[in-house]
């Protein structure tokens, strides 16, 4: 069964520093899917017939303007049997709307004093390691899903940006993983769990400055990107 991320805004109302969707570092995004989008992503997963779980993400959601209409899409697929599990992910900092329940629909999230990150903007290049291509993320969170389309995981909606990877979106529904031999050498959980377990116990307020700071890559990438000519020249989905 497959798995998705849906992507549905990337505007947050905090700034969690590590945040590998970049929120803690370009405030006041607007990057909503559209309810149209949505519908396109449930028609696409009746056809294929093996969409599992998904996550309803950002982010955070609940700022989306049109959450609800959203929400009553995605449950209405769970209904019919299109999608079999879904979970609502929020910081926990906006009352939820009041909306159905449903037995296969789980709310879920932490709060930012026990939120748990690695440091996403160290790149495993500077760090001096060879990284193999694909992690436990794919199995854990599957394919991601925004405005601009399908990405092969979770972490490639901040590396597709930052290095100009803007053509390994896709508008199809995906069934396998593809691109990670760019993906990889520059995202943190592709380094060897044993390096990870360092900083997998590790909440964010306690953090160091040095474990926020981007490595040099990084660094180069963030003062290189411009935000607005990526939205201008990337097709939507």
């Amino acid at each position: 069964m497959l798995s998705f991320e849906l992507n549905i805004t990337l505007q947050c109302n905090q700034a969690c520093p590590n945040c590998n969707r970049l929120c803690h570092i370009y405030r006041d995004r607007t990057e909503h899917m559209s309810v149209e989008q949505i519908e396109k992503f449930v028609a696409q997963a009746k056809e294929k017939g093996n969409v599992g779980k998904i996550k309803i993400v950002g982010g955070e959601p609940l700022l989306h303007p049109n959450f609800v209409d959203i929400y009553n899409i995605l449950t209405k697929a769970g209904e019919d049997g299109i999608i079999r599990f879904i979970k609502v992910e929020t910081n926990k900092t906006i009352k939820p709307p009041k909306v159905k329940r449903f037995p296969f629909v789980k709310w879920q999230g932490r709060i930012y004093s026990k939120k748990k990150h690695q440091p996403v903007l160290w790149s495993p290049v500077d760090l001096g390691h060879k990284t193999k291509t694909g992690c436990r993320m794919l199995r854990t969170c599957g394919f991601s899903l925004d405005k601009y389309g399908y990405l092969p995981c979770s972490g490639a909606i901040m590396v597709a940006r930052l290095f100009g990877y803007g053509d390994l979106y896709k508008h199809e529904l995906p069934t396998r993983p593809w691109g990670l031999q760019k993906l990889c050498p520059n995202c943190i959980f592709s380094m060897p769990p044993e390096w990870r377990k360092t900083y997998s116990g590790k909440t964010i307020v306690n953090h160091t400055e040095d474990d926020k700071k981007p490595t040099k890559t990084y660094q180069e990438k963030l003062d290189a990107f411009d935000p607005e000519e990526f939205y201008r020249t990337q097709k939507v989905f």
